[in-house]
């Protein structure tokens, strides 16, 4: 049996074409939309690091098995080392901001205060003022810039991934093959 199929150019397509279908969405599409691209990009990078068993795989991604949330998919991610901290934290923010969007009766837009503030806080947009860049971008341009951001380096680490070089195996035969450097020391 071979990997889940992971289509990372059909990936880099989406995440390219995301910047110009986003412009025709309302705020609160363009939220949605953009959580629901990183959130199925990230069930990609997971499948590149699971074993060689699509039927497992799904499983675990495919609702209601146990990484079938963004949240999960992006605290997976980050807690096999896919993903480092400030993406982690950015993907969370990204969350709340889809759930805001999600649940909210009332029509909530990027130019509202809370929201807005919400996106300066972004790691990305907050990184780059700390690095002296002037950042003349709406509350909505900085969502759709740190979301191709996040969905670019995704892709690309998804790809890393697919080709990385893997361990052993742990298998009953290599526990009680003496001559086996096994790592439980058996």
């Amino acid at each position: 049996m071979g990997k889940p199929k992971v289509d990372n150019s059909a990936d880099a397509i989406r995440v390219a074409s995301f910047s110009g279908g986003m412009r025709a969405e309302t705020d609160r599409g363009a939220v949605l939309v953009g959580a629901a691209l990183l959130d199925e990009l990230l069930g990609h990078l997971l499948a590149t690091a699971f074993i060689d068993d699509p039927k497992a795989s799904n499983r675990m991604l495919e609702y209601p098995g146990a990484c079938s949330t963004f949240a999960a998919r992006a605290d997976l991610a980050y807690c096999l080392g896919l993903i480092g901290p400030d993406v982690v934290r950015d993907l969370s923010c990204i969350r709340k901001l889809r759930n805001q969007f999600a649940h909210s009766p009332w029509g909530v837009t990027l130019a509202d205060e809370r929201i807005g503030t919400m996106c300066d806080e972004l790691e990305i947009i907050a990184g780059m003022r700390r690095r002296g860049t002037k950042i003349a971008m709406s509350a909505r341009g900085k969502f759709g810039f740190v979301v191709a951001v996040l969905a670019s380096n995704i892709t690309r680490m998804a790809d890393i991934q697919k080709h990385a070089k893997r361990a052993p195996k742990l298998t009953p035969d290599r526990l009680l093959d003496p001559k086996s450097q096994n790592p439980l020391g058996y």
